[in-house]
């Protein structure tokens, strides 16, 4: 492709080395043949030697000179074609059309510096009929997980999903497991243990040294919990980075990295403008995937998302995936819109809602007061979905930043808020993405019931009560739920009366 700038310059250095091979074998061919009709005068006149060489000399003239000269000559023409005529466009895999843009610079997968080298810039994204996939850590989630399955099996549509419990649960995850095992559903729910993914004892005990305690929180850890919090993160990340090689090897593309209390949904754009807008600062990040006309593009998409009952997001993958954010983003960055405890009316809960559904049963219907959509406070760090696919190296650094070459769409250095009190952090802006991520705080009763010392009735409250506005967007969802199950509905969705894992 000589229209590509680095194929033009991969032509031109082997042309001119090869050129250069040619002509020193045709020194050293010249050089021969002079060699030859030298020993050849020693000869005696009526001997065979002189008559061998000869026929030597006109091989070298007639036969291998010819065949190299004219290697030559292609060799030349190769190199000159490259230079006067690799003025013509044509497009590689990295090059992305701009509409509107006939001088926009061409869109490389391009990340921070270390980031850059693990991502296969020779496999583009293409559509697909596979579903999608996900990672999941659970702990006492089954009513959170009868949900959650059931939702993105609906709105992705989730077709693969890794499950791992904590050790500490009191419920197994199987139960909710089983509802979705009849082979006509056609999705692979598999459970792992720690064996599946958690190294030996003594790396184990490496990565637990090197956990750092959180700082600057309202969180206090007694003595002997601050073991239990470093083999959660490093559970985590160890969980995360096999769930990702593990779908990699089997084929499969775009991966979602969320909790069980945590919803994908696309992100279109608020009629009413409440969006937070981030005010520039000295230390923003000059970044590929922040250019004007791409800035641009992801606002016009925005505007035209369809509704989760609509399409699904492998249907909008599909149809954009040759463009951004799809083409350059294989680690997409997902910001969260939190939603607290706050009752709503109950004609509000229950529109659109099959007779046969308790709306005060599934927190997607039941809650639908939020925080301020783009603020960090409430919301806090992003989610991701990545697309294991076009990524090489899996080095987990957190639930959060799932990889490095995930940070590269935010638009501020780490640095540039360091301040703990100012409501602002390092987090992608809704404008920024198509997707977005509902999180649900969910009830009390809930909330408490998993023994976590982060999860104490003052956070709840503090947390519970917000109120900056309200949103619908995720709920059609059951209505589309209802065509697909029918009567088999309120069954699907049952919760409660798990069984307790016996000791």
């Amino acid at each position: 492709k000589v229209g590509n700038k680095n194929s033009k310059l991969i032509i031109v250095k082997f042309s001119s080395l090869s050129l250069g091979i040619h002509l020193c074998l045709l020194r050293c061919l010249e050089y021969s043949s002079s060699l030859t009709m030298k020993r050849t005068s020693g000869f005696s006149r009526g001997g065979t030697g002189r008559n061998v060489n000869l026929r030597s000399k006109f091989r070298t003239e007639h036969v291998i000179a010819p065949v190299l000269f004219v290697s030559v000559v292609l060799t030349s023409l190769a190199m000159w074609s490259a230079v006067f005529l690799g003025n013509g466009h044509t497009q590689d895999h990295n090059e992305q059309t701009v509409p509107d843009k006939k001088s926009a610079p061409k869109i490389l997968y391009e990340t921070n510096v270390d980031a850059q080298k693990y991502i296969n810039k020779w496999n583009p994204p293409t559509a697909s009929t596979d579903g999608l996939s996900a990672c999941l850590l659970v702990k006492d989630d089954n009513d959170n997980l009868v949900e959650w399955i059931a939702y993105h099996y609906t709105t992705m549509p989730l077709r693969h999903l890794i499950i791992t419990a904590d050790p500490s649960s009191k419920t197994s995850p199987q139960a909710v497991i089983d509802r979705w095992s009849a082979p006509h559903l056609g999705i692979d729910i598999r459970l792992w243990t720690d064996d599946d993914f958690l190294p030996e004892k003594v790396e184990l005990n490496r990565l637990l040294d090197r956990v750092r305690m959180p700082i600057n929180r309202n969180i206090t850890f007694a003595e002997e919990d601050k073991r239990g919090f470093q083999m959660h993160i490093v559970r985590q990340e160890k969980f995360i980075s096999e769930c990702m090689t593990r779908f990699k090897r089997e084929g499969r593309d775009w991966v979602l990295l969320v909790d069980s209390d945590e919803y994908l949904i696309l992100n279109s754009k608020d009629i009413k403008g409440n969006e937070k807008i981030f005010e520039k600062v000295k230390r923003e990040v000059k970044s590929p995937l922040t250019r004007p006309w791409r800035v641009d593009r992801l606002d016009r998409l925005r505007k035209s998302l369809p509704k989760v009952s609509d399409q699904t997001v492998r249907d909008v993958i599909n149809q954009q995936y040759d463009g951004p954010p799809w083409s350059d983003e294989p680690c997409m960055a997902i910001p969260r819109l939190f939603f607290g405890s706050l009752e709503s009316d109950p004609k509000d809960i229950s529109k659109n809602v099959p007779a046969e559904i308790d709306p005060k049963s599934l927190d997607t219907l039941r809650y639908r007061k939020h925080a301020s959509k783009g603020e960090f406070e409430f919301n806090f760090y992003d989610k991701a979905m990545v697309d294991v696919s076009r990524v090489s190296y899996f080095h987990v650094m957190n639930c959060h930043r799932i990889l490095s070459l995930c940070n590269n769409v935010r638009p501020f250095e780490e640095a540039a808020h360091v301040a703990r009190n100012d409501g602002q952090r390092n987090i992608t802006p809704l404008s920024m993405t198509l997707l977005r991520v509902h999180h649900f705080m969910g009830s009390w009763e809930k909330y408490g019931a998993r023994e976590d010392t982060r999860r104490t009735k003052d956070n709840y409250e503090k947390l519970g009560n917000v109120d900056l506005g309200e949103d619908d967007d995720i709920r059609p969802w059951i209505g589309k739920f209802k065509e697909m199950f029918g009567d088999s509905t309120k069954s699907m969705l049952a919760k409660g009366n798990w069984p307790l894992i016996k000791n």
